[in-house]
């Protein structure tokens, strides 16, 4: 007969198979290891144990003659798996190796932004810790530094629903809203939302009644759930706004007001990069608003501690 070994974890069972691959491996919700082959096979005439890890030498027990296996070679092997399945991956501090994890950035011009922006410094950031990330998205912008081209940012684009200046070079569609049920074809794994301050920009008089301080926040939060919608296991990162050079007071009660608009959603994590990125003069460009160089580093440093910690449950 065939079985397979059963430890007694919870949630620890080893016929599992790995997301999208056909090699069996441990179902361990958080660390989910490269376990290639870990089985006891039970027959009459012969008792097999073969137990291995990427990296390192199969482990071969056998027993013959209608043998069957002691207590110490169960043991063993269970030692074994264990080690394998949480010491080993937590060592390392990252997702196993070929759960390649679907990024999306998204949001206006910052997160655009080319010349070099956040996304190249944050994508080499996550490939020197070991994550394997691929970053998704409807538009293709290669970062003078390098990287992976793919994101969701729209110059100019307001979060929506409802009419923006952006409508102007964007056929109708200048709000990220509109836009959802067709990135959502990307499958993206984590969103990173950084949305909402041309709400007070291009917005205005197409919007008169509109206060984004006020009613900004509960528009992200719906934003979100249209998100979960098309996608509910979908992690979305959802920043506060950042500091602007020119108004030190910028945005401070949309951002207060954001976490208590997402408290009862799921999925959803809050990141306060407003206070993370610690910008000072040199940090933005001439205009105040975008950003120089040294503050796409260190934007792309505070996206990659808030990142990490989904990255490594995942």
């Amino acid at each position: 007969m065939d079985g397979y070994l059963a430890m007694p974890m919870g949630t620890f069972w080893l016929r599992a198979k790995r997301r999208k691959t056909g090699q069996p491996a441990c179902c361990c919700k958080t660390f989910r290891p490269q376990i290639e082959f870990c089985r006891v096979r039970l027959r009459r005439q012969e008792s097999l144990i073969t137990l291995s890890y990427p990296g390192l030498s199969p482990l071969l027990l056998s027993a013959h003659h209608q043998a069957s296996l002691s207590m110490k070679t169960v043991v063993a092997a269970c030692t074994f798996c264990f080690v394998c399945c949480f010491y080993l991956p937590h060592s390392f501090g990252q997702q196993a190796a070929g759960d390649t994890i679907r990024v999306m950035p998204l949001g206006d011009s910052i997160t655009h932004a080319s010349d070099p922006g956040y996304r190249g410094f944050l994508f080499h950031k996550l490939k020197a810790a070991g994550y394997a990330v691929d970053f998704v998205g409807t538009m293709k912008d290669q970062p003078a530094n390098g990287g992976d081209p793919d994101h969701e940012g729209h110059g100019g684009f307001s979060i929506g629903p409802g009419p923006s200046k952006a409508d102007a070079w964007s056929n109708g569609r200048g709000n990220l809203f509109t836009l959802t049920a067709g990135f959502m074809q990307e499958q993206p794994d984590v969103i990173l939302v950084l949305l909402g301050v041309n709400d007070y920009f291009n917005v205005g008089d197409l919007q008169p009644n509109y206060v984004p301080d006020q009613q900004g926040p509960a528009r992200l939060a719906n934003f979100v759930a249209e998100i979960h919608r098309h996608r509910p296991e979908t992690k979305v990162l959802v920043s506060t706004l950042l500091p602007v050079k020119f108004d030190a007071n910028f945005a401070q009660k949309f951002n207060d007001r954001l976490p208590a608009a997402l408290a009862d959603h799921k999925n959803v994590t809050v990141v306060d990069l407003n206070r993370a990125v610690g910008f000072v003069d040199g940090d933005w460009q001439a205009d105040g608003l975008h950003l120089s160089e040294s503050g796409n580093k260190k934007l792309a440093d505070a996206w990659f501690h808030a990142l990490k910690d989904v990255l490594n449950d995942k």
